[in-house]
């Protein structure tokens, strides 16, 4: 797969994930139908790998919320699949009907939306440790952007993941690292607060 047919690949699946999440949450019948879905898997399987969360948008000033949409969807794959086989038998009109099966993702697409979710959840986990320390350190915030890019630089299994985070890892040196008067303002305020006490 080319790179730029693969970025229009991903702006795909989560263009068609945004929808059938709206699509799903606006009609009434397919949030029900959701909903008891997941109740009777709930019942089903054990507590650990009960579904919680309820699907949601992203929001575009949140991206952390890409991640949390995407990885939501995933749990809900065998009910969204469930729901795209049944939809001949659901309450719903012709013209919905029809929609529906505009917006139905294939594997290749449900496979692309996995990856997309090995690519994003470190940045996911690295995010929430930022936002969840009372007193960030310069040294620790180096950490994490150093660790972000060793999981960029790490070479998997799967040609399509490689292509991804070395698509992402462009834009992250270029946004994190070519401003070189910006880096070693960080690594100089580094070594000045571990020779001045506090």
């Amino acid at each position: 797969m080319l790179l730029d047919d693969l970025q229009k690949q991903v702006k795909k699946v989560v263009d068609i994930t945004r929808k059938i999440v709206t699509t799903t949450k606006r009609k009434t019948i397919l949030s029900t139908f959701i909903e008891k879905k997941r109740i009777n898997y709930n019942l089903k399987v054990s507590k650990e790998k009960r579904i919680r969360r309820r699907l949601s948008n992203d929001v575009k000033t949140r991206w952390n919320s890409s991640f949390r949409m995407l990885s939501t969807f995933d749990l809900y794959r065998d009910i969204i699949t469930d729901m795209f086989k049944c939809k001949g038998y659901i309450d719903i009109t012709n013209k919905q009907r029809k929609k529906l099966t505009r917006i139905e993702l294939t594997t290749d697409q449900w496979d692309l939306l996995k990856l997309l979710i090995a690519l994003l959840k470190p940045f996911y986990s690295a995010t929430k440790v930022l936002s969840n320390t009372k007193y960030l350190t310069i040294g620790a915030a180096l950490f994490l952007i150093r660790s972000l890019e060793e999981h960029l630089e790490k070479l998997e299994n799967n040609l399509t993941l490689n292509a991804l985070q070395a698509k992402v890892l462009v834009k992250f040196r270029y946004y994190m690292f070519d401003d070189i008067d910006q880096f070693n303002t960080l690594k100089v305020s580094r070594a000045l607060f571990q020779i001045i006490p506090e």
